[in-house]
Formats: C-alpha cells, sequence, structure tokens
C-alpha cells in the first residue's frame, strides 16, 4: 500500500535555506507519484527585516522555476501576486529602513 503524500505545501520556508533544492529533493520520498505541490516564496526587495528573520534570498517566478525544476519537479504554474497589497507592505518596510 502506498502511504505518499498526494498533495503537499510549502509555505515561506524555501527562502530560509541556504540549500533548498535537497530539501525539496528529500521530500519527493514522503510523496505519491503524481502529488501536487504548493509552494509559496516572498519576492521583491529583501529588508533588514527579512533577513533578521533569516531570509537568505527572495524569488521571482523565473528563479522559483528554476529551482523546482533543478529538484526535479514538473512546474505547472510559477506566478507572482500579491499586488497590491503585499507589494505595498514590502514597500514600506524598505521606505520605513531607508528613513533610519
Amino acid at each position: 500500500m502506498d502511504f505518499g503524500a498526494t498533495h503537499a505545501i510549502a509555505s515561506e520556508v524555501l527562502e530560509h535555506l541556504d540549500d533548498p533544492v535537497t530539501l525539496l529533493r528529500n521530500g519527493m520520498a514522503y510523496m505519491a507519484p503524481g502529488c501536487r505541490v504548493i509552494v509559496t516564496v516572498p519576492g521583491g526587495p529583501i529588508s533588514a527585516f527579512h533577513r533578521h528573520i533569516g531570509h537568505r534570498r527572495h524569488y521571482t517566478p523565473v528563479l522559483l522555476r528554476d529551482l523546482l525544476t533543478a529538484a526535479g519537479f514538473e512546474v505547472e504554474v510559477s506566478t507572482g501576486i500579491g499586488f497590491p497589497f503585499f507589494n505595498l507592505y514590502i514597500g514600506a518596510l524598505v521606505w520605513r529602513e531607508k528613513r533610519r
């Protein structure tokens, strides 16, 4: 009997890792064939706040697609969302940091 996950989510994790490809490849051992995976990562500039909470990098849709492909995943969609509210939030963080 196959007990692998049929669905998985990695939300706001990969940006904290020096080697996210290894985590993704190791995670595949727990996934059933055809497992659907949703990945969310932050985009945009990295502020001092992001560095403080451990962000190593932020991703564009192309960088995320390349990362997932390198880990062995077949990517159906890689897009950026969050506009306008998340973008305004990030912009406010960056603006606040520059004022200090």
